[in-house]
This record gives C-alpha cells, sequence and structure tokens, in this order.
C-alpha cells in the first residue's frame, strides 16, 4: 500500500519534522544515507507492528506500507496515514 501527500516544504524541513514526529510518536526511525528516504515502524500494541518505506521527494511525501498487522484493515491504516502525515507537512 502506497500513499502519496503533497507539500510544499523544502526536502530538509520535511526530513526534520518527519524526525521529530517519530520521536513524539514513538516511531522507530531509521533515515537512509541521503537523509531523504528511510524506514519508519512502530508497534501497534496487541495488533503487531506497521513499517514502512517513505521517501521525500520535490513536492511529495511518499510513504510505502511494507507490513502491517492482518486485523488492521488497509482503509483504515491508509485513512491514519493520510490524516497524520497531511498534519505533518502542514504544520
Amino acid at each position: 500500500m502506497e500513499v502519496k501527500i503533497s507539500h510544499s516544504l523544502s526536502t530538509a524541513e520535511l526530513a526534520r519534522r518527519i524526525q521529530q514526529a517519530a520521536t513524539r510518536h514513538d516511531v522507530e526511525f531509521t533515515p537512509g544515507p541521503d537523509g531523504l528516504r528511510g524506514t519508519l515502524a512502530k508497534n501497534a500494541g496487541f495488533l503487531g507492528s506497521v513499517r514502512a518505506d517513505y521517501a521525500i521527494e520535490a513536492s511529495v511525501l511518499a510513504v510505502t506500507v511494507r507490513d502491517r498487522p492482518a486485523f488492521l484493515p488497509e482503509a483504515t491504516l491508509r485513512r491514519m496515514l493520510e490524516d497524520e502525515l497531511g498534519k505533518l507537512v502542514a504544520g
């Protein structure tokens, strides 16, 4: 599953915001060497873990979910990601 969010931030500012949000939400954050790609992982309690790759492009933040709990519907996860990432790029 892939979620793309448009943004008007600099790539450096968006990378900084992703790192801050990961810390604030207790998300495992593993940036790539260039800082514009990486992996995010969050334990969803008894449901299991969500693991996603992210890529920061000039006007789009792309998040590709690699693993998600079977009991967490894709539509629910998509909506949650779109809401949170929308706040991230707007705030």
